[in-house]
């Protein structure tokens, strides 16, 4: 549980982001992912084109859109699974996008732990995620986002890399 800056309700299995366990590129995806999400949410805000702009700022160029798009695929084949609806944080707002929702997590925590080779532990988050619903599609969608994060992650420690 935790206080919002901004009012929002506590729905009571929300989670600062600060203590997520995520690392930086994580956060990156995380915020990529809300404005995908928001995009489907409010389409004529066309959130999309910032979830692009995002992934562009923080991972490589040549490979930014790319990622960005398993993103997007990541979120499309959770969408068909779930039946329910999605609770994620606002991007937008200072306050909310400090919260992990309940939902939130157990997509993050699906791709850290596929991140991760962690495959039983994606498997249970995707489980709880999808609803109990077919998660092989999901976590296949998972698996090739991660495997182009731990690309771009290669590809940007070795721009940043010191020369000796």
């Amino acid at each position: 549980m935790t206080d919002h800056p901004c009012s929002a309700p506590d729905h009571g299995n929300d989670l600062p982001v600060a203590g997520a366990g995520l690392d930086r590129s994580e956060l990156q995806v995380l915020t990529v992912l809300r404005y995908f999400l928001q995009s489907f949410t409010y389409p004529a805000s066309q959130a999309w084109m910032t979830a692009f702009q995002v992934a562009g700022r923080h991972f490589p160029a040549e490979q930014s859109a790319n990622l960005a798009l398993a993103a997007l695929d990541m979120v499309q084949a959770m969408r068909v699974a779930r039946r329910e609806g999605f609770r994620f944080s606002n991007p937008e707002c200072p306050g909310c996008r400090q919260v992990m929702s309940g939902d939130e997590r157990q997509l993050m925590g699906a791709l850290a732990a596929a991140r991760r080779g962690q495959r039983s532990r994606a498997h249970t988050h995707a489980l709880i995620l999808c609803e109990g619903n077919d998660v092989q599609p999901f976590l296949e969608a998972t698996n090739i986002l991660a495997r182009r994060m731990a690309r771009a992650t290669q590809t940007s420690e070795r721009v940043t890399a010191p020369s000796s």
